[in-house]
């Protein structure tokens, strides 16, 4: 339901998909559940999300379970040696600032649901700046394990160029709020 319609929009664009804490869930249920089922491949991230058929990158670290064995073995990538993509590690008060300081290039990250950019340019990358990203899930229904009351998470994307030859990205935070989105100048309601 989500990546069809992404692969349809960006039929030539490169598209990875990245393993976070919420896929990690199913990887537990069959280790500690059904370790014999644990191998199959129609358990795979590529074969229950289509990603094969829809040509879509899976990022994922050892530990993952996949029994195609995708080209990427860890829990983030790098595009054009300056821009690097992860589910996120950290949370706390400035995950932004621990993701740029862990990676040491510009990058985005979610996980923590409420978007932050943090910026910190070095003699190597001198455009250095971290942007976590809000989450794509239905935000009236996610969490409400985890949040007790008005919630700070967020809905929405980020957009990223990437310019390696310099070593510079800009990015721009698309949110959604009460159905609706703004971006490159028009609006779109859900």
């Amino acid at each position: 339901n989500i990546l069809k319609p992404i692969r349809e929009a960006a039929p030539d664009a490169q598209i990875d998909f990245f393993i976070g804490n919420h896929e990690y869930r199913l990887i537990r249920y069959l280790a500690d559940t059904a370790p014999a089922l644990a191998s199959l491949r129609c358990l795979s991230f590529s074969e229950l999300l289509c990603l094969k058929e829809l040509r879509i990158g899976l990022v994922h670290n050892n530990a993952q379970l996949d029994p195609e064995g995708s080209a990427y073995k860890t829990d983030f990538k790098v595009y054009g040696d300056c821009f690097t993509v992860t589910h996120g590690r950290f949370g706390g008060q400035y995950p932004a600032a621990k993701e740029l300081a862990n990676q040491g290039r510009s990058g985005t990250s979610g996980h923590v649901h409420t978007p932050q950019y943090y910026a910190k340019p070095t003699d190597r990358e001198p455009y250095a700046d971290w942007l976590i990203t809000p989450m794509m899930a239905d935000r009236a229904s996610h969490g409400k394990e985890f949040v007790k009351g008005a919630s700070t998470w967020l809905t929405g994307f980020a957009y990223f160029d990437v310019f390696p030859d310099k070593r510079a990205v800009f990015s721009q935070l698309v949110l959604q709020k009460a159905g609706i989105m703004s971006f490159g100048g028009a609006i779109y309601r859900l």
